[in-house]
């Protein structure tokens, strides 16, 4: 992607972890969950995990 910019979103991780699991939950009855998951897994490949106060703790990769 030549000329953009990587963009960086801090969440938690449980709303990560959430996020994830409630897309899977309806990824075979609705095919826009499905589109959204597997670009979240493909685009949010690294996920910088923060504690309560959004300081940064680790980084985890492909973490479901």
């Amino acid at each position: 992607m030549q000329g953009q910019t990587m963009e960086t979103m801090q969440i938690p991780v449980e709303t990560y972890h959430n996020l994830v699991r409630h897309l899977s939950v309806h990824t075979t009855a609705d095919g826009w969950a499905k589109t959204c998951l597997e670009e979240l897994q493909r685009e949010a490949r690294r996920v910088l995990v923060c504690d309560r106060s959004w300081r940064a703790v680790r980084t985890d990769y492909d973490r479901n």
